[in-house]
């Protein structure tokens, strides 16, 4: 009868203590990626336009974006080695696949065009792949053009096709998707 009686007193008690600390706050429902990528908007260029995007984006109106543009956009980072100087490098950008959602993608082909006219043409879900993105610094600065800036492409170690140095497009300034 005592074990009975303790009980309900211990039940009793944590009702009281539940009841005096008032109601639970609310709290804030975190979307899934799916959403939370919806609600990713590239905002123009206020600045000088560092890379551009056309076909099919943004409804069919191309866009142009800035650093500030870009560094609106989440944020990742990521330790690689660098395979043209074959040393690691902490790089730090926006995600390629948050950037094709804030673009507001719908294509199936993304063709990268750098500086120099080199242009590779890849799967939009190869770049949409964890890991993959549009680098923005190396090493906390910021990419300088004759390291490859002022943005690049970056994929991660565990990426099969970005053991393809080839592939490793940097001083991106046109991003066209068909």
């Amino acid at each position: 009868m005592t074990r009975l009686r303790l009980a309900s007193v211990a039940v009793l008690l944590s009702f009281l203590a539940a009841a005096c600390a008032g109601p639970t706050p609310p709290t804030a429902a975190t979307p899934q990626a799916s959403e939370a990528s919806a609600l990713l908007v590239l905002k123009p260029a206020t600045g000088k336009p560092i890379v551009t995007f056309s076909g099919l984006v943004n409804g069919g109106q191309p866009l142009a974006a800035d650093l500030a543009s870009l560094d609106a956009l989440p944020s990742q980072t990521l330790t690689v080695v660098e395979p043209f100087v074959m040393q690691s490098v902490t790089f730090t950008g926006v995600g390629f696949a948050d950037l094709l959602n804030a673009a507001k993608a719908t294509g199936q082909s993304i063709t990268l065009h750098a500086l120099d006219d080199y242009e590779v043409t890849l799967d939009a879900a190869v770049l949409q792949e964890p890991g993959v993105m549009l680098a923005t610094q190396a090493d906390g600065k910021p990419i300088d053009g004759a390291s490859g800036g002022p943005v690049r492409l970056v994929f991660p170690a565990s990426s099969e096709t970005g053991k393809d140095s080839a592939l490793w497009v940097w001083s991106i300034d046109q991003i066209t998707v068909e």
